[in-house]
Parts: structure tokens; sequence; C-alpha cells
């Protein structure tokens, strides 16, 4: 009976689509490894580009198994606020601008720089195989974030981190499943992502150096 209902769940599944909303969580605290036993001094300029705003992706599995639903993907606030905790982890002082402060701004408010930061990339993908009982659902997704760190005499840092990371589990009786999978494997890639660019931004020596500054 068990075999007669999975295969009647998956034929229904293979010619009824359905949207599976996928909204990942904010990530919470990430493990930065830093070469220091302190934050980066002063108070810094944090502008998030429009990029890290509204990013949706309109994921349909790459498998005929399932390929009749579709797996909306929005980040909604995940990628931006994950963004902000981690650079309050890696400085003492972080102020969320809208747009970059001029440099007389800079320094009427004492601040050391300013961080921009820009989605580079966000490839969510997802696979689904028939099993003897259930199927299953593969997912992998790769993002990439680049930061610009400015200071009142130029370009003190630039990098781009990514993260990429899969996952799998159940697709359910009818591929309900796959959402789960797909956004337990973007948010392994955003908190690969943010423990990279954490380590990168809080060992540079120009930050550093710039934080102390007098």
């Amino acid at each position: 009976m068990k075999v007669k209902v999975a295969a009647v769940l998956t034929t229904v599944s293979l010619f009824s689509g359905c949207a599976y909303n996928v909204q990942p969580a904010p990530v919470p605290v990430v493990n930065v490894q830093a070469s220091y036993d302190t934050k980066i001094g002063g108070g810094w300029a944090l502008v998030l580009d429009d990029s890290l705003s509204n990013v949706s992706r309109q994921v349909k599995p790459a498998s005929f198994v399932c390929s009749a639903h579709s797996f909306p993907v929005v980040l909604g606030d995940a990628l931006p606020s994950s963004l902000r905790r981690m650079f309050e982890q890696v400085f003492e002082q972080v102020q969320t601008r809208a747009t970059p402060p001029s440099v007389d701004s800079l320094s009427r408010e004492a601040l050391k720089g300013t961080l921009l930061v820009r989605l580079e990339e966000f490839s969510p993908r997802i696979t689904c195989q028939t099993g003897f009982f259930s199927g299953t659902c593969s997912a992998s997704a790769d993002i990439a974030v680049s930061v610009n760190a400015r200071g009142p005499d130029g370009t003190l840092f630039a990098t781009t981190a990514s993260g990429s990371k899969v996952a799998d589990g159940s697709s359910g009786g009818a591929c309900e499943g796959g959402s789960q999978v797909l956004g337990d494997a973007i948010n392994r890639s955003m908190k690969d992502m943010l423990e990279r660019l954490g380590e990168r931004v809080s060992n540079a020596p120009r930050l550093r150096e710039a934080g102390n500054k007098k």
C-alpha cells in the first residue's frame, strides 16, 4: 500500500505544478577567524547596495522529477541583516547609511571610513529523485558579496568573498520538501560567505591602521 501511495503522489507531482516559496532566515552570529583579539576601532559607515535588496530567484528543478513545480526564492532582509550582524562583530561601531557620506561628513562625524557592500552572485539550484517510499532532493547555492572600504584619502581595502554549499533531504509527498532543502542550502552558503568575508575584513592591516588612527 505504501508503495502504491508513493507512486500516486509521484505521478501527481509530475503533472500538477505548485509554487513552494523559499524564505531563508537571517544567519545568526558567525564564527569569524580573526588574528586579533580586538575589533577594528572607530566608527564606520555601512552602505548596503540596492543589489542586496529585493533579491529573488525563480528556481525550477533541473531534474524531470518535480519539474512541474517551482521554488520562488525571496531573500527579503535575510542577507542585509546577516551582513549587518557580521560587520557589528568585526567593527567597534557601525552606522548603516543609505548613501556614502562625503569626505567632509566623514571628518565632521569622526568616521574612519565607508564600507560599500554589493551582491555579486546568487545562484540557487535544486534537483530531485524518486525513491522506494519517498523521493529526495539535493540543492546547492552559490553566493558572492564584495566590499570596498574607503577612507578620506581613497580605497583602504577591497575584496570579494563567496560561499557555496549543498543540502539534501526528503522531497515530501508532492515535492513540497524541496523548499526546506533549498532553504538549507542557501542558509549554509550565506554562512560560508559571511565567515570568509568576516575573516578577510577583520584581518586587513590597512583597516586596522585606519581604525587606530587618531
